[in-house]
């Protein structure tokens, strides 16, 4: 599968924005197939919400460089590869939550260490 979605990539594209393009293709995907699990059980309020949510978290963790990376990592290893797994729909919304707890504890780690350097 991976291998399908690199073929459109050109080879001499820096390693930087190699991992950018992954990790915005991921987070497409990733983001997609919440929504999906959301539209089979008829809500169209928690498909938005899932949706939107996981799109901000993937933005901003990606934004604060530090954190980003790990999380954003995290996110590539544990999530894509099990979403098209065939991996039943709750175990990726546990794997999603995870992601989640992973980027609020990192935001939380990023804003106690500014605070840090502040005092």
């Amino acid at each position: 599968f991976g291998r399908r979605l690199a073929a459109g990539v050109r080879r001499h594209r820096s390693a930087g924005a190699m991992r950018r393009w992954c990790d915005n293709v991921n987070e497409a995907l990733c983001a997609r197939a919440l929504t999906r699990r959301a539209r089979t059980h008829h809500s169209a309020r928690l498909a938005r919400q899932s949706f939107t949510n996981f799109r901000e978290t993937a933005r901003a963790c990606r934004r604060r460089r530090f954190v980003g990376r790990r999380a954003v990592r995290w996110m590539r290893t544990h999530l894509v590869s099990r979403v098209f797994c065939g991996w039943r729909a709750e175990v990726n919304e546990v794997v999603y939550q995870r992601y989640q707890r992973a980027v609020a504890t990192a935001a939380h780690a990023t804003a106690v260490a500014t605070r840090a350097l502040k005092m």
